[in-house]
């Protein structure tokens, strides 16, 4: 071995694997109680970590304040280890550990350890759940058969200074939630009398057709009939009527305008089922029974395996599509009515049409007339949810003040006390937490919305937004999947795509993360997060040709963008921000140097802001999900 200044350098190296260890919340606890700190450390140490490395045969190769790096010969030791540190340190901890283990080559310059194997393990150790244990690749293909322990793959991450996505495992742990659950300490009882639904239009939902003949026994489509009602019930703000009356018609011809008459509902529901041997076909309708116009209708055609699942998860499928379409037919309809007419519920439906038009001039009216419904009626639930949703795209437009997110956050949390059981208040109160920093409060109520409501697909979608804003991408891509299944023609349909192609993004996926974005585009020319993941997935992907000429798009649709738009983003590692501005860098981005007398600014309003606050470009309606952006939303 060569000398270098006195000390020993291994100039070839070696191949170890690396467990790197770190607590929880040490710093805080450093801040705000120092003794106790230091007792939970020597403790861990002392009665876990120092044992373990003996028994395992490990190697200590650094150590400072809560965290360890320790070395071990092979990768059945190094997860063993981890494994006897986490089971005995106990899933209800209150200093819970992160560890990461990577296999690679480690040098030994005297006592200090060098190589990809230490800085990957290091963050992989930062990005595993606390209690948590993740994996390399390089670990995961050497570990034994016989490991008595779940594995879980979570794809491709971009980690800090490692130019390579890394794909990464997790251990899934004993006693392990695997997904956040709502918060169920409020109980939701859908028999309760919804406040102030005077006025609103009804849906009834009719008895389904069974078109099998006898082949199938009609408890099977009067079943998705039941379960379309009784999805619709947890939709607060939607007026259903009861199953007893609508099943009164079942067998007889159908009028939807002497039903709609008969049961005092403007919208009904109607349908047919065919059930085969190997195939389930569902067609439904929603008819105005006003005019007997039809407003919506689709046709379901799937492979039949657990019958019964299939009929669920159709049932969830109507329910998320038809409350935008019921919307959307409202908010058109109000225009039609001199506004002096329209009452609370009218002036709310023309105040979402306008924040729909995608205007300065529309924002500015759709906020009157919200404020003038709240007027009319100063416990009118809608009037409040879409004060509050306003509050939101307003403050995201500008990248303004976030006293805007107070508001959104007070608006909604006035709406709850109205009614504690409608979901969508409980969503913003969420959004706007985890938009304020509180990522992990926001997901929890954007978790009970969820289970209030399980159609919303905004709130889904919100969900995984909110693992993008605390890097975990990879746990963002199926809630944001079930919000494309629950709701394919919703207006927010080009946010929800951009999020997949953001997420793709940051996971290193860089051909879905381009596919979701350009089906983003299609839908808003200017939505500013799917030109950043296109423009940066390209430049990564080694394209620079491809990326300047997306960056080129993003600057003409966009002069006014800077990086302090970025910046902007409450991403809890700030990591990421570096990451996107990186990505404008490769694909050669020298005029978008940071500026900081107008780091956060207003967009300028005519460049295609997002929905709700002002632009002038529209919006076009999906009629479907491409194939290859549901390639991107597949785990």
């Amino acid at each position: 071995m060569p000398e270098a200044r006195g000390r020993t350098v291994e100039t070839a190296g070696r191949q170890s694997a690396i467990v790197s260890i770190d607590m929880v919340g040490y710093s805080t606890m450093v801040a705000t109680d120092l003794p106790s700190a230091v007792r939970n450390v020597r403790d861990i140490n002392e009665r876990l970590v120092a044992p373990g490395i003996a028994h395992w045969h490990g190697i200590l190769i650094h150590r400072a304040g809560d965290s360890w790096l320790v070395e071990f010969a092979t990768v059945t030791n190094a997860i063993q280890f981890a494994l006897s540190v986490q089971e005995l340190l106990g899933p209800k901890s209150p200093t819970p550990l992160r560890v990461g283990i990577h296999f690679g080559e480690v040098t030994v310059d005297g006592s200090t350890h060098h190589g990809d194997g230490i800085n990957i393990a290091v963050r992989l150790q930062g990005i595993a759940r606390p209690g948590g244990i993740t994996l390399s690749s390089a670990v995961h293909e050497r570990l034994p058969s016989s490991l008595a322990c779940e594995i879980r793959e979570i794809g491709p991450r971009i980690v800090k200074n490692i130019p390579q996505p890394v794909s990464v495992y997790r251990v899934v742990m004993r006693g392990e939630e695997d997904e956040p659950t709502a918060d169920r300490r409020s109980a939701v009882d859908l028999a309760c009398q919804v406040p102030t639904l005077t006025n609103r239009p009804a849906v009834a939902v009719l008895p389904f057709e069974n078109a099998s003949g006898s082949n199938q026994p009609e408890y099977f489509s009067d079943g998705l009939a039941d379960d379309i009602i009784n999805g619709l019930v947890r939709l607060r703000w939607l007026p259903v009527i009861a199953r007893n009356s609508t099943f009164a018609f079942k067998g007889a011809p159908i009028d939807v305008q002497e039903v709609g008459r008969q049961l005092g509902a403007r919208y009904v529901i109607s349908g047919s089922v065919r059930v085969s041997e190997s195939r389930l076909q569902v067609q439904v309708w929603l008819n105005d029974a006003d005019d007997r116009r039809l407003v919506w209708s689709e046709r379901y055609d799937r492979e039949l395996r657990d019958l019964f699942v299939v009929r669920d998860d159709i049932a969830l499928g109507i329910v998320g599509t038809i409350e935008p379409e019921y919307s959307r037919a409202e908010q058109f309809r109000s225009r039609t009515r001199p506004l002096e007419s329209l009452d609370g519920w009218g002036l709310v439906r023309r105040g979402l049409w306008h924040m729909n038009r995608l205007t300065r001039e529309d924002a500015a009216t759709a906020r009157e007339l919200f404020e003038r419904a709240l007027a009319h009626d100063p416990v009118s639930v809608e009037a409040l949810v879409y004060l509050s949703w306003w509050h939101f795209w307003d403050v995201w437009v500008r990248r303004g003040p976030t006293e805007g997110w107070i508001e959104m956050e007070r608006l909604a949390r006035r709406a709850m006390s109205l009614d504690n059981q409608d979901a969508r208040p409980v969503m913003l109160a969420g959004v706007s937490e985890f938009m304020q920093g509180e990522t992990e409060r926001g997901r929890r109520m954007l978790m009970r919305a969820i289970e209030m409501s399980p159609s919303l697909a905004v709130a889904h979608a919100c969900v995984g937004s909110s693992y993008i804003l605390s890097g975990e991408p990879e746990l963002a891509v199926e809630p944001l999947r079930t919000a494309l299944r629950l709701s394919p023609n919703d207006f927010h349909v080009f946010h929800t795509l951009g999020e997949v192609a953001v997420a793709r993004y940051m996971m290193g996926d860089y051909n879905l993360a381009i596919a979701a974005a350009e089906e983003s585009l299609e839908l808003r020319p200017g939505y500013v997060h799917a030109h950043l993941a296109r423009i940066g997935s390209l430049a990564r992907s080694g394209l620079t040709k491809a990326a300047r000429a997306a960056l080129g798009e993003l600057r003409a649709r966009r002069p006014d963008f800077n990086l302090g738009q970025i910046e902007w983003l409450p991403f809890v590692d700030r990591h990421w921000i570096g990451y996107f501005a990186d990505g404008l860098t490769i694909a050669d981005a020298p005029n978008l140097a940071r500026d900081e007398e107008t780091s956060g600014i207003a967009l300028t309003y005519e460049h295609s802001p997002p929905v709700g606050a002002s632009g002038i470009e529209s919006v076009a309606v999906p009629p479907s999900i491409g194939r290859a952006a549901m390639a991107a939303v597949k785990l």
